[in-house]
């Protein structure tokens, strides 16, 4: 028992994540507008119990989600995965685990971009020189665009598995361009519209 005990730390040795002594890994991801946080326990290792926190100004941290109870496992590693569920949109958010009895995670840092009530929001609006046209994509469906202009003429034409497009418009004309966003999973259109205005 000894020794399984002095291998299982020996080999923890060469697994450690960085931002933690007991984590061999700390990912953060969004999905369907939530923040999720996971962390990987390395084997041998426990906690009291996990707080997920969030901070916009990277300073002042509230918790946002917890996990209740002992975590971690004396044969292998356990991944955590807490959500937070209504996280802010449009502005850098800052999040950290609080191990309790094992002191915090490294921070991770998200950019939040939430859509508008009609399904996407360009940045900037107008445009000048660059626009992404982002929209909600949880599920990494292909999504396709095409934008046209007042003659019906094709400038743009993609398709992506993630949740934007970014469009060079430096040579576009000043004018009101229209788009189509189709979602090949749900078969789902969305239409707006993208001004330009370069200088």
């Amino acid at each position: 028992m000894v020794l399984l005990f002095f291998l299982l730390i020996t080999l923890n040795g060469f697994s450690q994540y960085q931002g933690h002594p007991i984590l061999s890994k700390l990912e953060i991801f969004e999905s369907g507008g939530k923040v999720h946080m996971s962390a990987m326990i390395s084997a041998g290792n426990f906690c009291n119990g996990i707080d997920l926190e969030r901070s916009i100004d990277g300073k002042n941290f509230q918790v946002v989600a917890t996990e209740y109870g002992s975590c971690g496992n004396l044969m292998e590693a356990v991944t955590y995965t807490l959500t937070d569920a209504t996280p802010p949109k449009n502005q850098k958010l800052y999040y950290r685990m609080h191990l309790l009895g094992q002191g915090y995670t490294s921070q991770k840092t998200i950019n939040l971009l939430g859509v508008e009530e009609w399904g996407y929001r360009i940045t900037p609006n107008p445009a000048s020189q660059k626009a992404v046209i982002h929209f909600e994509n949880w599920n990494k469906a292909l999504v396709k665009i095409q934008i046209v202009n007042l003659a019906g003429q094709v400038l743009f034409d993609a398709a992506t598995n993630q949740n934007s497009f970014e469009i060079d418009i430096s040579k576009w004309d000043n004018s009101i361009y229209f788009f189509t966003l189709y979602n090949t999973i749900f078969r789902t259109k969305v239409k707006g519209k993208l001004l330009v205005e370069n200088n």
